[in-house]
């Protein structure tokens, strides 16, 4: 029997969509290490949202649902969902693809009630145009996008709401909110209005004009091993295999096992593995040069060249590094994490850096 009137009000509904990052090896061990970083996501994200009231609805690899009475706890669950998935909070857990919509409105929970002596168990769902959007946003989120139904905003004060990116920049209220977009699931279907939360410091639905380089693909991943003194190996977040040499990295020729990092894919030679080149390792310290100064954004572009020069341009915030900068300026960074890739952080023009 599909009892309706277990929960019925106003609220706001967070579906975040999920994909977990590919295994390092099809070895059975380094499945079960996967599936236990994804369950300790889930268990932070699980305990969070019920610090924050709310109640949890369904859950799987692909998907976690909750409802909330109070909008800005659902918006402070959202951002620590994402914050956990990009490992801001825990180096220890893999980046997992998050994407975040939510809505707010009138809400239903009805229960399926089984009948007496069935081994199936009751169950709950969420029913209501509220929920559909939250679903809807979360198919049109880019990766680690979390997206407000315009309507969320009627019952949320922005004053309470951040991020760990935005209060070391000093953001407050709107600092966090996109402009009004639209967007459509499919051609036949209605257009869905949002604002984007700026959580991560960047506007993840509308990426930043980064030129693309002249050979490859950008892609990250982890070191894997090294084969000998010169050569190693690269797992990409794709599964792939990559060669490279310590005269495709940048900044550092030794790089350590497991070290998290971004490169450019280039084709295979005498048909073996396709290569790695412009090799940065996560807090690696480089040099490079600015191309691209957009002043109006208050962002640049540095690029790094590798031994074999091949390049690679990686995203520099003014909030994260020395501004102004023109293009030309020679400057010293260490290599952070975005949710796009890599990006700039404590860049110094060289005259001036002082590094340990």
């Amino acid at each position: 029997m599909l009892q309706r009137a277990t929960l019925m009000g106003e609220g706001s509904v967070l579906y975040a969509r999920l994909a977990l990052p590919p295994a390092e090896k099809s070895e059975g061990a380094s499945e079960r290490a996967r599936w236990e970083a994804f369950e300790r996501w889930l268990e932070l994200s699980l305990q969070h949202i019920e610090d924050d009231d709310g109640t949890v609805i369904s859950f799987g690899h692909d998907h976690l649902s909750c409802f909330f009475t109070d909008t800005g706890a659902g918006l402070s669950s959202a951002v620590a969902l994402q914050e956990f998935a990009f490992g801001t909070r825990s180096r220890e857990l893999p980046v997992l693809d998050s994407r975040i919509g939510m809505s707010r409105g009138q809400i239903e929970m009805p229960k399926w009630q089984v009948k007496p002596g069935s081994r199936a168990r009751s169950v709950t769902g969420l029913l209501g145009p509220p929920a559909q959007r939250a679903g809807d946003l979360s198919q049109v989120a880019a990766s680690g996008a979390i997206l407000l139904d315009t309507n969320v905003l009627d019952d949320l004060s922005l004053r309470w709401v951040g991020s760990e990116v935005g209060h070391a920049r000093g953001w407050q209220g709107a600092d966090y909110l996109g402009p009004v977009r639209e967007a459509r699931v499919s051609v036949h279907a209605a257009p869905l209005t949002f604002h984007e939360f700026l959580w991560s410091g960047d506007n993840l639905m509308d990426p930043s004009p980064e030129p693309a380089p002249e050979k490859g693909q950008r892609a990250r991943g982890w070191l894997n091993r090294w084969n000998g003194s010169q050569n190693a190996t690269i797992d990409s977040e794709e599964g792939e295999i990559f060669s490279t040499s310590t005269k495709f990295m940048i900044g550092s020729e030794r790089i350590e096992p497991k070290q998290r990092v971004f490169f450019l894919t280039l084709p295979p030679t005498k048909g073996g593995l396709r290569r790695a080149a412009a090799v940065l390792a996560i807090d690696s310290v480089v040099e490079g040069d600015i191309v691209n100064v957009f002043p109006d954004r208050r962002y640049a572009f540095v690029r790094t060249t590798d031994g074999h020069g091949q390049t690679q341009d990686v995203f520099l915030h003014a909030d994260d590094n020395d501004w102004p900068l023109e293009a030309g300026d020679r400057v010293v960074f260490r290599v952070g994490e975005n949710p796009r890739g890599a990006a700039a952080k404590d860049a110094r023009v060289l005259e001036t850096a002082e590094w340990e």
